[in-house]
């Protein structure tokens, strides 16, 4: 097994590959901060394929370069076959310090529900907790560590909550535009 940390300055982003009967199995963990998100976004597009790509969280210093590479996939037609990411909705949302990481995570979302349509990527898990089995991807056995489904279902409450206070909805104009792009 291989580990390839990347350059993501103050955040995280790495490769994990394994060879079993001759073929690379490749795990993406993360994808670094604003400013190394071209550089990490070029590598990752410079991979032939990945078997499982993992965003541990919303903050910036790991979803930036995702959101780089998720926009610049173009025609890789089964380039990746599992998304693992918590979906929007579970981010904690507060005001004052994580506007951005909520706003990144609606982001992604819309990313990941057109490269599904265009069949760039295959399964995208968006309920990732501790009560998942451990998962096999070819020489790799993964186990979950957290969230809980305790923690999930808080920060669904919440944000149930915050739209329903704020009188949010989503906005289908901008699916519409992250779609067609």
């Amino acid at each position: 097994m291989k580990i390839y940390p990347l350059k993501a300055a103050h955040g995280d982003a790495l490769v994990v590959e394994a060879v079993r009967e001759g073929r690379p199995f490749r795990i993406v963990i993360d994808g670094g901060p604003e400013d190394t998100a071209e550089n990490i976004c070029d590598y990752y597009l410079g991979l032939e394929h990945i078997d499982l790509l993992v965003l541990t969280h919303y903050d910036a210093d790991h979803i930036s370069g995702l959101l780089n590479f998720f926009a610049s996939i173009k025609e890789k037609k089964g380039f990746i076959d599992n998304v693992w990411a918590n979906c929007a909705s579970i981010v904690e949302y507060d005001e004052e310090e994580n506007v951005a990481a909520y706003e990144d995570a609606y982001v992604l979302s819309r990313h990941l529900v057109k490269l599904q349509k265009k069949g760039i990527i295959g399964y995208w898990c968006d309920d990732v907790t501790t009560e998942m089995a451990p998962v096999t991807i070819g020489p790799f056995k993964i186990e979950v560590l957290s969230p809980t489904k305790d923690i999930q279902n808080e920060l669904l409450r919440r944000h149930r909550d915050y739209i329903e206070k704020e009188g949010l909805q989503d906005d289908p104009d901008l699916e519409e535009e992250v779609l067609r792009k």
